[in-house]
């Protein structure tokens, strides 16, 4: 299973995932894409996790 973070630059200082230490995982994190780089780079990808700036009111 592939999984990738897209916007990671946007998750706290702090945030850490947990390692994923099992070979049937692979594990991608890019800061920042934009919105035409999504499909071309994580098509091949099981699980996308997408994090977005909210501006809070």
């Amino acid at each position: 299973m592939n999984i990738v973070v897209v916007g990671g630059a946007e998750l706290a200082p702090n945030v850490d995932f947990p390692p994923l230490e099992a070979e049937k995982y692979g594990w991608l994190q890019y800061p920042r894409l934009g919105d035409g780089e999504i499909a071309p780079t994580c098509w091949r990808n099981n699980v996308v996790i997408h994090q977005q700036r909210r501006e809070h009111p």
